[in-house]
């Protein structure tokens, strides 16, 4: 019998599948065979189950980490504020005539000196004279009437209301009367106080009227330092302070704060401040240019370059300093000022052991080894 070609050639791959498969038994039992041949390791198990505890105590004979450290000492640090200013007259007053008149003499010159009641302007009386003149006859004649008022009403023979009418003629009369004195004083204008004369703007043979302008005062003794002072520095600063100004005519003057302001400047946020210096003399002129300086008191700090310092996550400033016990601390601080030499800080204990190297490789509460910073330099400056 014929066997078709096709069944031949689906026997032969029947025959290479099964020949495949075998072939994995084959070659896992010979595997078997020669792992059982292997000499077997009892205590196998063993060392696996020990090799984790000697990574353990690998770990912990690790050397600890090194930190350069430096013991510093607090220092007794004098500062001050420093606020650039001028000065300023205590006060500027336009003097102005109460009164309307001609100017007939301006005794006070631009530039003079004059005392409180000085004349600056004197105005013309003009009929003010007149209207005094009359004003004293109302007086003695409704004085007159008055009294003949009041003489009857006692015995009877005057009416009551009467003598209430000749009271208000009299009242009003020596109303009309002080009036007129007070129109003639007016015609003298003086000055309120001690002061310089700035400007005279009126000049013999003018006509002021009411508020016309006379003179313009200056009051120089005392005399103001005027400054601005940012919103960071104000709350150190406190009324009777003592603070010194350098001008840039040379002179140094002192003197004491005598105010400070309750709000800010819109524009610019600081607050204005006025010093109080003696200007007996006059020597120091309104609108000089000056470089205020106001002493704080002097405070424990110390210094150290910059680099030491140390950021947290949350945003605080600080050092990291090493205990007795050789553990890292993280102390915040307070920078009070920066020089070339380094920063001033408030903050830390009399004398902190501050890591200068290493400080940004540990946390706190690490234990940590220490080296000695041997720089010369007290600012404890990082060695690159």
């Amino acid at each position: 019998m014929k066997i078709k070609g096709s069944y031949l050639w689906a026997g032969a791959i029947v025959i290479t599948l099964a020949a495949w498969m075998g072939s994995d038994k084959l070659i896992e039992q010979a595997q078997g065979l020669a792992d059982s041949d292997m000499p077997m390791d009892a205590n196998a198990d063993t060392a696996t189950a020990t090799d984790k505890p000697a990574k353990l105590s690998d770990r912990k004979d690790k050397p600890l980490p090194s930190v350069r450290v430096k013991v510093l000492e607090a220092e007794q640090r004098f500062s001050e504020l420093a606020v650039t200013g001028r000065t300023e007259a205590a006060r500027r007053v336009e003097v102005r005539g109460e009164t309307a008149g001609r100017v007939i003499a301006t005794p006070a010159k631009k530039g003079a000196l004059v005392k409180a009641g000085d004349v600056l302007c004197q105005l013309d009386l003009a009929d003010k004279g007149a209207l005094l003149a009359q004003a004293e006859s109302a007086v003695e004649w409704t004085s007159l009437d008055y009294n003949v008022a009041q003489n009857l009403g006692k015995k009877g023979f005057g009416a009551k209301n009467r003598e209430m009418s000749q009271r208000a003629n009299y009242d009003a009369a020596k109303a009309a009367l002080a009036r007129a004195q007070l129109e003639i004083t007016r015609t003298r204008i003086v000055a309120p106080f001690d002061a310089v004369v700035e400007s005279r703007t009126a000049e013999i043979g003018a006509y002021i009227s009411v508020g016309g302008l006379c003179v313009t005062l200056v009051e120089l003794s005392p005399l103001l330092v005027v400054g601005y002072v940012g919103e960071r520095d104000i709350g150190q600063l406190k009324t009777g302070m003592d603070a010194n100004a350098k001008l840039v005519t040379g002179q140094v003057v002192k003197g004491k704060i005598r105010f400070i302001s309750s709000s800010a400047d819109p524009a610019t946020r600081t607050f204005r401040i006025e010093i109080r210096i003696p200007n007996t003399d006059l020597e120091v002129k309104d609108g000089v240019t000056a470089q205020i300086s106001i002493p704080h008191k002097p405070v424990m700090a110390h210094r150290f370059s910059p680099a030491v310092l140390s950021l947290t996550d949350s945003g605080d400033i600080g050092v990291r300093i090493v205990d007795d016990e050789n553990k890292v601390i993280f102390v915040p601080v307070t920078i009070l000022a920066s020089d070339k030499d380094g920063v001033w800080v408030s903050g830390l204990p009399p004398s902190p052991a501050v890591i200068t190297v290493g400080h940004e490789y540990v946390r706190a509460g690490q234990k940590v080894r220490r080296v000695p910073d041997n720089t010369a330099n007290k600012t404890a400056e990082i060695a690159q």
